[in-house]
């Protein structure tokens, strides 16, 4: 959405529609929530971040709202449906994996689960590169750049060394048992002082989720269970949306 003289075609033109019927339901919302009389007793967050007080203690426009509201659906909420829907389909074509997993959970275990989850990060990044502007010069690869340069270190290429990690390519989550990945090799969610916020948030949801599914269904594969990766705003998702069958336990 960068060159206005490309919103009247299409596919930017659906973009431009799309997001002017979000603004305009966001904004909705955000009236509510500001003149809703019980706001100060409300919990959720619009209220909270209504609420809350920006550095001239004037509080949050509604762009800032917008913007807020906007970022946690996209960087929180689909990022980790996501997450889930590559889990899904690594466990459906793994079942001695899954059984490894149901098995730990019963004894009240959840380190290979773990493992699992942050084989799935490193297999399957759901952002597949970050961005950094320098604020000292810095050599990578014996060329120098200098401050205020935009660097994106890729994470797919990070995540398939062959170097930090014997076939890359292959799904075993024993990588990650009793060893804590370097912020260099496994940075699904940025690395450095912009680390994402919800990182911890993140694997905990990812957690819940896979117990949740994992003790009432046994999940198995539709057709070979392997997907190619598909671009959709800066995430990378499963190319026929993750199809796999639930059986209960």
């Amino acid at each position: 959405l960068g060159k206005p003289e490309l919103h009247r075609f299409w596919p930017w033109s659906r973009e431009v529609r799309d997001l002017a019927s979000i603004h305009e339901f966001l904004a909705e919302e955000i009236e509510g929530a500001r003149r809703d009389p019980d706001l100060a007793a409300r919990r959720d967050l619009l209220a909270l971040l209504v609420r809350a007080s920006a550095e001239d203690a004037q509080g949050l426009s509604d762009s800032e709202l917008r913007h807020q509201l906007i970022t946690l659906v996209a960087a929180g909420h689909e990022t980790t449906a996501t997450a889930m829907a590559w889990a899904m389909l690594e466990l459906a074509r793994h079942p001695d994996i899954q059984d490894r997993c149901v098995e730990e959970m019963e004894a009240g275990g959840t380190e290979y689960l773990d493992a699992v989850i942050k084989e799935v990060l490193r297999l399957h990044p759901v952002v597949p590169m970050v961005m950094r502007e320098l604020q000292e010069p810095a050599t990578v690869d014996g060329r120098t750049y200098p401050a205020g340069v935009t660097v994106s270190p890729s994470i797919v290429l990070a995540h398939r060394s062959s170097d930090a990690y014997p076939s890359p390519r292959d799904f075993v989550p024993q990588r990650f048992l009793g060893d804590v990945p370097t912020p260099t090799t496994w940075l699904p969610f940025g690395g450095g002082a912009r680390r994402c916020i919800g990182a911890s948030f993140a694997m905990m949801e990812g957690q819940v989720i896979l117990q949740q599914v994992l003790r009432r269904y046994r999940i198995e594969p539709v057709c070979s269970g392997r997907e190619w990766p598909r671009a959709r705003n800066v995430t990378l998702y499963p190319w026929k949306r993750a199809r796999v069958t639930l059986r209960g336990r």
